[in-house]
């Protein structure tokens, strides 16, 4: 990830695309190679958002890019539900809750939001979720994160054996949507049980998190993934999925 990522993401937002000397453009273009892929792939039945951390209770930048990207992927018909993944790691805000909270005040119906509750690290992030988009039936899979996460997710599939399209924000169009800040009810993200990561774990407990070597191994993973069907307009009927709220 970019080593000055708080840097770049106040270029990108605050409205310019340039990122001098951060030494980040080199993530730009290949994220935008794969998201152009990765649209032609598609559409998509659903959508993996990984979290990002909140420390009061409302979005920052990367949270709010990823919240908007899913939206517009869904609006487009790119994706026709969206997993937001993350659980309390870096503060007591739940961020998979957060960011659904954030998109149904945006307009996404709440019957196509899930949400993945456990994941601490990247890796489960995508590995919990895609173990919930095959539980709940869905074959065709993207995730989408800014372009910074984005090298890093592609890895982490390789070496989980993962199969999942990369739709990375596009953040040319991203500056361009109208957008908002929306009132939220933040308390209802709250983990009330929560405890900090670094007193949960270890520092090297923390680093095998990061290579994913504390994923809890799930039987739905275990056989191979079902065939996926070929690409097909999205649906018009609104059909509901169950909720994991």
């Amino acid at each position: 990830m970019c080593p000055n990522l708080r840097a770049a993401w106040g270029v990108l937002l605050a409205g310019g695309l340039a990122l001098g000397g951060s030494g980040c453009a080199v993530f730009l273009p290949s994220a935008a190679r794969a998201y152009r892929l990765g649209v032609e792939k598609g559409p998509y039945d659903v959508v993996i958002v990984p979290g990002f951390p909140s420390g009061d209770g409302t979005w920052n930048r990367a949270i709010k890019a990823r919240v908007y990207w899913s939206k517009h992927l869904f609006d487009e018909g790119i994706a026709r539900h969206i997993i937001y993944s993350g659980a309390a790691v870096y503060s007591p805000y739940v961020e998979s809750r957060l960011m659904a909270l954030y998109a149904e005040a945006l307009g996404v119906p709440r019957e196509v939001i899930h949400l993945e509750t456990r994941a601490e690290f990247s890796a489960e992030n995508l590995y919990y979720s895609v173990a919930l988009a095959r539980r709940l039936g869905y074959r065709r899979i993207a995730v989408t994160t800014d372009p910074f996460h984005h090298g890093k997710l592609e890895r982490l599939a390789r070496k989980l054996g993962l199969e999942v399209t990369f739709l990375p924000v596009q953040f040319d169009r991203l500056l361009r949507m109208e957008k908002k800040d929306p009132e939220i009810p933040g308390d209802q993200a709250l983990d009330p049980d929560y405890v900090p990561i670094e007193v949960r774990y270890s520092r090297e407990d923390r680093a095998r998190g990061t290579r994913g070597e504390r994923i809890v191994r799930d039987p739905v993973m275990e056989s191979p993934p079902p065939a996926a069907e070929a690409p097909r307009p999205p649906p018009g009927d609104g059909a509901a999925r169950p909720d994991q709220k």
